[in-house]
């Protein structure tokens, strides 16, 4: 029978078994004879001890025990870590890479702004001087950079055309991210609310107008004297399921207005998914008078001076 320093063999109902004294190399042979008889080692050191012999082994066993189940935490852990870990780097990235889903059809009620119907309405817009704002959000537009960020780009598009030099990064200044963090903006995007406090960082002043609480004519009377003036600009929000769109709670800016069709010119700031197009004023206001996903209050439109 093999004999290790440290070690002793103790019979008892004729099963011989391993242990170590007290102060005799525990730690020499702890981990040897604990991993080669660890299921009978592990009930029999947890007993009273008898004798006083078994002291050692019993440390030394617990403190194997205790190794495993540390270790099975750690790796527990690391798993979820990493799980998680991928999972919100696979969201962010196609949050960050809006451009990679296929676009798809506007609804056949929407006219695009570059074909021959959208010319006509355009030149309608015009002839009734219903498009000040038009070429200076055009030359000023930027395509929002993340799937969240059509608040963002509209924003940056807005005060670009006041006369600002801004690009969506630059956007999120310490007094914008006291309002909404880059974070919440980029995971959650942001009520219209939250943007209208963030453009007053930029000197601007920006007045809510939710669509429950107000009326389609009013709104019809907000476009007429908004899109004859370059001194103020209209922001809207609304949710695109109620046109038929793809996609949910929007926001853009309004570049024109064609009052012989009631028709208003979205300039979309998800050009990768949809170009800019008019819509039925009815329609849009329709889609404003609707609730907002995370504050519950009332979408509608934003008039920023």
């Amino acid at each position: 029978m093999l004999s290790y320093p440290g070690m002793r063999w103790w019979s008892r109902s004729g099963r011989t078994t391993p242990v170590l004294v007290r102060g005799e190399c525990p730690r020499v042979w702890s981990a040897v004879i604990c991993r080669s008889r660890f299921r009978s080692l592990a009930s029999w050191s947890r007993r009273r001890c008898r004798d006083g012999t078994d002291y050692a082994l019993g440390q030394a066993c617990s403190a194997l025990l205790m190794r495993r189940w540390f270790l099975g935490i750690g790796i527990g852990l690391g798993a979820l870590a990493l799980t998680g870990g991928w999972h919100l780097g696979s969201v962010y990235w196609r949050l960050s890479n809006p451009g990679q889903v296929r676009p798809p059809a506007l609804p056949s009620e929407h006219i695009a702004f570059r074909t021959t119907a959208g010319n006509a309405l355009f030149a309608q817009a015009v002839a009734s001087q219903a498009s000040a704002d038009h070429i200076g959000l055009v030359n000023a537009f930027q395509e929002q950079e993340k799937a969240s960020w059509c608040g963002v780009a509209t924003a940056v598009t807005v005060l670009n055309a006041r006369g600002d030099d801004l690009t969506q990064a630059d956007f999120f200044t310490t007094d914008v991210q006291a309002v909404r963090s880059w974070w919440a903006t980029t995971f959650k995007g942001m009520p219209l609310a939250d943007l209208a406090t963030m453009l007053t960082t930029y000197d601007a002043t920006a007045k809510i107008y939710p669509a429950r609480m107000s009326s389609i004519e009013a709104f019809r009377r907000e476009l007429l004297s908004n899109a004859s003036s370059q001194s103020d600009w209209l922001i809207v929000n609304y949710d695109r399921r109620m046109l038929g769109q793809k996609g949910g709670g929007h926001i853009s800016p309004v570049s024109a207005y064609a009052a012989a069709e009631d028709k208003v010119l979205l300039l979309d700031t998800a050009a990768y998914k949809y170009p800019f197009h008019w819509i039925p004023v009815e329609d849009l206001y329709g889609a404003m008078a609707t609730a907002d996903s995370e504050l519950g209050t009332s979408r509608g439109w934003l008039v920023v001076r």
